[in-house]
């Protein structure tokens, strides 16, 4: 249908082809692209950056800054959350049952946590400004240890999966742990 399809493995087709902004409201909307509407992404930013970028762009324009700022959170984020997705046909990550605060109490799985959209409104507010979000990746094989030698220094690492290609941005990384949105073992990298 040209439309934009996310599951907890990310975006699959063209992010702009979709004329309407199809909302995730908590009910496991099947074919969602965003968790809210440019008017959050407003406030947020009215609030926060205040970014001359996101003011200055047309509805359109925000609009597919919402999907590729959605999509980015959800890819780099896609094996880092909490819980499991409630309803086995919701097209994002959120919503998810069996999530807790960090003060213990319950999230209800019918919820977007807050956290998740400033986190996807941040993204949004790079999209708008000409920020790559989703870097193509080079197709390839889980890589399981790595070993670099030049002289006498040595670097090994191992990775669980591929080696992460997608931009990393503290401020998002901050927003989603500090609401304990992040799985156990998640360990920030560089940049």
């Amino acid at each position: 249908d040209g439309g934009t399809s996310f599951t907890d493995a990310g975006p699959t087709e063209g992010i702009d082809a979709v004329a309407t902004l199809i909302i995730e409201d908590g009910t496991g909307v099947p074919d969602a692209q965003a968790y809210f509407d440019a008017a959050f992404v407003t406030d947020y930013n009215d609030n926060h950056d205040q970014d001359p970028a996101w003011g200055a762009a047309d509805l359109a324009a925000q609009e597919v800054a919402i999907r590729r700022g959605t999509a980015y959170v959800t890819r780099a984020y896609r094996n880092m959350w909490p819980g499991k997705r409630t309803y086995q046909t919701q097209g994002l990550p959120f919503p998810r049952t069996g999530i807790v605060d960090p003060d213990n109490f319950s999230i209800s799985s019918t919820t977007i946590p807050l956290a998740v959209k400033q986190a996807c409104a941040e993204a949004a507010l790079r999209a708008v400004a000409g920020t790559s979000l989703l870097v193509d990746e080079a197709g390839g094989q889980n890589l399981i240890a790595e070993s670099i030698q030049i002289d006498t220094i040595a670097i090994n690492n191992q990775f669980s999966g591929r080696k992460q290609s997608l931009p990393r941005f503290r401020v998002i990384d901050a927003i989603l742990e500090g609401a304990g949105l992040l799985a156990s073992g998640f360990r920030r990298g560089p940049g």
